[in-house]
Formats: structure tokens, C-alpha cells, sequence
């Protein structure tokens, strides 16, 4: 036991060095979150900001969805400056009083690169299992998809299918994220695997990525 809590918390001194020096890199990205501090929070780790902004500036997508806005809206957007931003970047969120603090808390500078907005949210079983999603989501051929909401315990289910509604209307190339719905990442994996996604395993977040 005590090897292997050596080993863990030599494992989390050395993410915490890696951490460091990527934010010694992304000079902008320190201060973006250093800004989130005095924010209500969302739960979103340094890991998993880090990681998407190191895909945004990596893939430079044209169009990106994000479902549940967040700290992780303004970390998106970030990255999409350093190519001249997205062409659409969409940020949804069912609950007004989050949006209404989301467009508080995320500097003015970033907004405007942003269509933050509010969608409802509703029950389906389409797919066989009572599963949430946004109502009415527009269908454009988006190349990177982060998928923090809905809330599907609302609805009474444990998973969301947003992703397998837009399956048909993704870019060729194209990037999912699902920040730690693990739930709903095994259920959308059969679908995406069929449409050519292939699944990895972010080395460094608790994130599911699907990739083509």
C-alpha cells in the first residue's frame, strides 16, 4: 500500500510539474484561470481547461459546440483567437440563472466571440433508453463537440444522446469530448464507433475523446 501511494503522489507531483510548464506556455490561458477564481465555479479541473484549449489551437475548428456553458466557454474561445476564432462557436445552456452568471463571470472580450444561449431541454426514447437533450440544436458541421450537459437527472435518466441526433451532420474531421459523462459516453460509443469515430483516452483528464 505504501508503494503505491508513493507512486500516486508521484504521479500527481509529476502532472503537477507538467501543468505548470504548459501554463508557463499559455500565458493567456494562466490568466484566464487565475480570473475564474473568484467565480462561482463550475468543477472544471486546470486539466481539463488545458486540454481543451490545447485542442482548439491544435485542430483551429470552424464550427464548435459546446453543451453546458461554462468557465470552459471562455477557455474555447480563448484558443479559437489565436486563428481569428471560430466561424461559429456555440455555447447552450438550460438554466437562465446560470446563463445569466456565465455572462457575468466570462470577460466582455471573449463574449463577443460567442453565441451563448439559452435551450431547453427534454426527454426522449428514441434510441431505446430514456435519455435528455437540447431541443432544437442547429444542425451545422461542427469539428469539435464538448459535451458538459445537459442535466439529465432532471428528465429522470443517467444519459444524454445530443451528440448521436447530430451524428449524420458532423464535420469529416471532427473531435467529441465528453468531460466526464462517462455514462453517456458508453452509450454514444456504439454509434460514434459506426460513423468512424475511434475513442482515446485523454492521458492527463478524466475525459472521454472521440476522434475522425
Amino acid at each position: 500500500m505504501g508503494i503505491r501511494l508513493k507512486a500516486i503522489s508521484g504521479g500527481l507531483e509529476l502532472l503537477g510539474l507538467i501543468y505548470s510548464i504548459k501554463l508557463l506556455v499559455y500565458r493567456d490561458l494562466a490568466d484566464l484561470i487565475a480570473s475564474f477564481r473568484s467565480a462561482r465555479s463550475t468543477g472544471v479541473s486546470s486539466a481539463d481547461f488545458i486540454a481543451l484549449y490545447s485542442h482548439v489551437i491544435a485542430r483551429k475548428p470552424k464550427f464548435i459546440l459546446e453543451l453546458g456553458a461554462g468557465q470552459s466557454s471562455a477557455v474555447i474561445a480563448l484558443g479559437a483567437k489565436k486563428y481569428g476564432g471560430a466561424r461559429r462557436f456555440l455555447a447552450v445552456e438550460e438554466s437562465a440563472e446560470w446563463l445569466a452568471h456565465h455572462r457575468e463571470t466570462i470577460p466582455p472580450t471573449l463574449m463577443s466571440d460567442m453565441d451563448l444561449v439559452q435551450v431547453n431541454t427534454e426527454a426522449t426514447e428514441q434510441y431505446g433508453v430514456r435519455a435528455a437533450r437540447y431541443v432544437g440544436l442547429p444542425t451545422l458541421p461542427y469539428e469539435l463537440v464538448h459535451i458538459d450537459g445537459p442535466d439529465h437527472d432532471k428528465v429522470g435518466s443517467k444519459i444524454s444522446c445530443d451528440i448521436v441526433d447530430l451524428l449524420p451532420h458532423l464535420a469529416p474531421s471532427c473531435l467529441v469530448v465528453f468531460d466526464g459523462r462517462e455514462s453517456t459516453a458508453r452509450f454514444s460509443r456504439p454509434y460514434l464507433e459506426r460513423a468512424g469515430f475511434r475513442l482515446r483516452r485523454h492521458p492527463f483528464t478524466l475525459s472521454h475523446e472521440f476522434v475522425r
